[in-house]
């Protein structure tokens, strides 16, 4: 093999890719550059190795050569990494993408661009004031502040404009580049028509609307951006992060052994005529000689078959490997679901296990890209799929625009009907409407619910990984029983028949060869709790541990003690007594696994091991199961074990009862990864697929009740609606969990991890914080902020109806629309959107938090938006109605007449109401100041949300019917019962004591 590295280069690759395909695609495309003018004859490829990260590969590719004094500059790597991105690309039958790692800027680059967007649009502002203050009006002053305003907004929102040019040559202009590009040009318009009309700017409400209102919108469109930064960094925080995340421990480089290739090729032949019967010391003579070369630094990824590493304590295994010279302690346990191993030479250990014993060398059987948890990661990783669009807005910007279009032809045909017509006027009442209409609200009505609702959630330690929208009800939740229903931890629950000599042998065993083992610890931590008598004679030797990890055996000063389950003791020769087999029995109906103990082959008693099930998981699991839904365990654990658990599960939530949690044809056991992903594959094409996103909005609920009606009219029953994928979710932990996950997610259904520390929140929907109490909200809270973007938009509606009619009322009084009532309205909307949006917030607290509050109950409700929308109603009722009887903007006075005093009072109530509800507002807000909400994330699990009670539906009986950093995070913040009655068989679960 050439040993010169002539060419390393890595790149980005988006789109899902299959190991056992794309990989060798890769292979292919590289092969074809050899011989070429890039690279000398001989070039050959050394390495490939590729890590999916979250919808992404980094793909690491090193060429070697034995041509001498042949090197490579930049230009010509640079010309070999761009034939080989177009090769890539080229593939045909793959959806590959190459990203431009220069958009992958760093967090502290990419914040920039909007803050200095923003300081441009604050320094201009500030400099228009100034000199509007500090020079009298003249053409030439006015012609300077056009300048600032048109030139700061242009460049302050170029990246708008030129999206919205893109998208105007592909005929596509419904997104937000439009808006704000459209609202854009009408603000330049106004500003030049004033500086034309009016070059004398002589007043400084004519500044602030012609010069300063304009930069003041772009300037907060910029700060919208900046918002939507924070909350997207803040809600993908482990996105894009590669196997360092998870696998911390992965060094990048090993100490390799120097071997020539007679020798490399002598141990590919001696470890390929291995077998299960060896003599290891005898077998492994040849390899002491080649323990003696020197050793070098290599990459991970330049790993290969046939070499000879050390694997340092501490650090992960970087490949499949064969263990040569030492014996250590591995922890796979995020690979394979198993606890800590002892491994001896010989032994597999697989890549992505962790070193916990000694520095030793391995054999190395796959190089990095054919490993274990490369292979686990390509079957885990997926492509993230665009946003679903969170509420159909193609009415609403019909609607909205008819509405501005007639209020423009209001403004010019309503002054001519009543014989006003006058340029100014009509030009008045246009440049009004062109300020009432808000890009920045616009964007802000749409954008910001769904932010809010994923960054609070995230405060509230659930994080969404997947921004697209499931609104299927939840039918079907499938649990890995590891990590997920247990904490991992067990403890001793009781024993019998055995005294402080035994217990003090059996500690010495676990404490030295239990190898942190859930039962190990248990046991030791009992006998240092409760017993803790000194030891002084610590001698165990013939330490022999069960292949099928079903206990160990050891001789412990002086005696041989066996531990482990039945069937381990039977086969090792122990003859179990009938002595304790009721006290047996009755514990392994409760879910108590017994460990039975001999010394010199006598059975001398039984430790019952109690696991520990999640905090509250039973009242979730109660509840899931009141609720209708099917509860599903998957568990590596033996049928009987896994029996034995659902037992314990089930006699703690029902013990009054023969009632269980899991039901038994719904406990799977024996469930190998591989498994899993079969049985979850099997299991989504039991449902029907998710059907196409319905229609939203009163149209959707009025073709629901419609069916009812004629339902009951009929005297038909309702059809149940049918069980889709959607409403399928799994719950998982483990590395090994990932494809599981991907599987569920793919099918429109919900994956989630325990925790956010868990290695499966990298490829799962959602990381919940430690409870299952988040699945009775995660709808009712993502309907929650739909139904907010849609009373966003009946705000944004009303404002325009209410602009058209001030622009009638005014015509009638033979007047043009104040400037000051187009700012009103304009910042008024701002704020009630702002107001309405800031409810999601409070939606995500009031569902989360364990602290109640009225104040925060009352602006959850409906019946707040409706208050001020009520109050502000009654305001512009009373405003219009003086202005026509006074023909001008105000209120006329109680003795006018019978209208006048309807005017007055109507707008002294909805001024009234509208203080109130203000006030209300700013003191929660204040309240919030000082008592921030937890984050915890805590659940009530034993009743619905509050928000529920906002949404009246009808019951059914089966299945349930559907239920309808600092500035930033302060504004948006953003008793055991046993039951005897139950009987099951001892338990059989595996005691891997080691």
């Amino acid at each position: 093999m050439p040993k010169n590295i002539i060419f390393q280069g890595s790149f980005l690759v988006s789109g899902i890719m299959c190991h056992g395909g794309c990989g060798f695609a890769v292979q292919d495309a590289l092969s074809d550059l050899s011989g070429t003018d890039l690279l000398p004859s001989d070039a050959a490829i050394d390495s490939i190795d590729a890590q999916p990260r979250l919808g992404t590969q980094e793909i690491f590719v090193t060429i070697r050569s034995g041509e001498d004094g042949f090197n490579q500059d930049g230009k010509h790597n640079q010309a070999i990494l761009d034939i080989l991105k177009k090769k890539i690309t080229s593939i045909e039958f793959h959806d590959f993408e190459i990203i431009d790692e220069k958009n992958l800027e760093s967090e502290n680059q990419s914040k920039w661009p909007n803050r200095i967007n923003i300081l441009i649009n604050l320094v201009a502002m500030f400099g228009i004031f100034i000199l509007s203050l500090a020079y009298p009006p003249s053409l030439f002053l006015t012609v300077i502040l056009t300048a600032v305003t048109t030139l700061t907004t242009a460049y302050t929102g170029r990246n708008y404009l030129s999206t919205f040019l893109h998208n105007l040559r592909n005929k596509n202009i419904n997104d937000m580049s439009s808006t704000v590009s459209l609202g854009w040009l009408l603000s330049l318009i106004h500003t030049l028509y004033h500086s034309i009309t009016m070059p004398l700017a002589s007043s400084f409400s004519m500044v602030f609307m012609s010069f300063i209102m304009p930069v003041m919108l772009i300037a907060m469109v910029n700060g919208m951006d900046e918002i939507k930064r924070l909350v997207l960094q803040k809600s993908k925080t482990m996105h894009l992060k590669g196997v360092k995340s998870l696998f911390p421990q992965m060094a990048e480089q090993y100490s390799c052994y120097q071997l020539s290739e007679e020798e490399q090729e002598k141990l590919k032949l001696l470890m390929g005529t291995r077998s299960a019967d060896i003599d290891v010391e005898e077998f492994l003579i040849p390899t002491q000689g080649m323990l003696g070369n020197d050793r070098v630094m290599q990459p991970k990824q330049s790993l290969k078959k046939g070499m000879l590493i050390q694997v340092n304590v501490g650090d992960c295994f970087p490949v499949d490997c064969t263990l040569i010279q030492g014996s250590t302690l591995v922890d796979a346990s995020l690979l394979t679901g198993e606890p800590q191993q002892p491994k001896q030479r010989m032994e597999m250990i697989p890549a992505g296990a962790v070193n916990l014993g000694q520095t030793v060398t391995v054999y190395v059987e796959n190089d990095s890209y054919n490993s274990t948890v490369n292979k686990l990661l390509f079957r885990s990783n997926r492509a993230p799929k665009a946003s679903a669009t969170i509420a159909d807005s193609s009415k609403f910007t019909s609607l909205y625009i008819s509405l501005i279009i007639v209020s423009i032809v209001a403004s010019a045909v309503t002054p001519l009907a009543l014989g006003i017509f006058t340029v100014p006027l009509v030009l008045k009442n246009i440049t009004g409407i062109l300020f009432a209409v808000c890009p920045c609200t616009i964007a802000i009505a749409h954008q910001l619910p769904q932010l809010l609702s994923i960054y609070q959630r995230n405060n509230k330690n659930i994080l969404l990984r997947n921004e697209n929208l499931n609104t299927e009800e939840i039918h079907t939740v499938v649990f890995d029983k590891t990590g997920t229903l247990t904490t991992g931890k067990s403890q001793v629950e009781s024993y019998v028949g055995l005294n402080d000599s035994t217990w003090q042998r059996i500690h010495l065993l676990e404490k030295n060869h239990g190898a942190g083992h859930p039962l190990a610890n248990a046991i030791n931590r009992f006998y240092e709790d409760k017993i803790a008598k000194s030891i002084v004679f610590q001698d165990i030797s013939e330490v022999v541990r069960d292949p099928k990890n079903r206990g160990l055996s050891a001789v412990v000063q002086g005696l041989t003690i066996h531990l482990g389950n039945a069937d381990y003791m039977q086969q090792s020769g122990v003859v179990l007594s009938d002595e304790h087999s009721l006290l047996i029995e009755s514990k392994s109906a409760q879910g108590y696994t017994p460990v039975y103990v001999a010394e010199n082959r006598d059975y001398k008693g039984v430790i019952f091991i109690q696991h520990e099930p999640r905090n509250d998981i039973l009242e979730a699991l109660k509840r899931l199961k009141k609720e209708g839904k099917t509860l599903i365990m998957l568990t590596g654990d033996n049928p009987a074990s896994a029996r034995a658990f659902n037992q314990q599960l089930s006699a703690k939530a029902y013990p009054d009862s023969e009632e269980t949690i899991f039901e038994p044809k719904n406990i799977h056991a024996e469930q190998q990864p591989n498994m899993k992903e079969a049985f979850l594959r099997e299991l989504m094409k039991t449902f029907e697929p998710v059907p196409a996103p319905k229609k939203e909005g009163w149209s959707a609920s009025k073709d629901a009740f419609l069916r009812k009606l004629r339902s009951s009219w009929a005297g038909v029953k309702p059809v149940e609606p049918k069980k889709t994928r959607g409403g399928v979710w799994f719950v998982g932990d483990g590395l090994n969990d990932a494809p599981c996950a991907r599987i569920v997610t793919e099918e429109n259904g919900v994956s989630c991890a325990m925790n956010s520390t868990d290695k499966a929140a990298f490829f799962t929907d959602i990381c919940l914080n430690g409870s299952l109490a988040y699945l009775f909200e995660h709808h009712r809270l993502d309907r929650f902020f739909q139904k907010n973007i849609r009373q966003n938009q009946g705000l944004l509606v009303f404002s325009a109806i209410a602009f058209l009619a001030f622009i009638i009322s005014f015509s009638i009084a033979g007047m043009g629309v104040s400037p000051l009532i187009p700012m009103l309205i304009m910042m008024s909307t701002t704020g009630f959107t702002l107001l309405n949006c800031y409810r999601v917030k409070l939606s995500v607290d009031d569902a989360l938090d364990k602290r109640r509050s009225w104040l925060r109950e009352f602006l959850v409700a409906d019946a707040s938006v409706g208050l001020g929308a009520g109050a502000s109603t009654l305001l512009i009722v009373g405003l219009l109605i003086s202005t026509i009887m006074s023909k001008g903007l105000g209120l006329s006075a109680l003795t006018a007449g019978s209208l006048a005093a309807i005017g007055f009072a109507s707008a002294l109530s909805g001024g009234l109401i509208l203080t109130l509800f203000i006030l209300t507002a700013v003191s929660y807000l204040i309240v919030d100041q000082f008592n921030p909400t937890t984050g915890d994330g805590a659940i009530s699990q034993s009743e619905p949300s509050r928000l529920a009670k906002q949404e009246i539906t009808h019951q059914s009986t089966n299945p349930p019917a559907k239920k309808d950093e600092v500035f930033y995070r302060r504004l948006f913040s953003f008793s055991k019962p046993s039951d005897e009655r139950r009987v099951a068989t001892p338990s059989t679960q595996p005691f891997n004591s080691i």
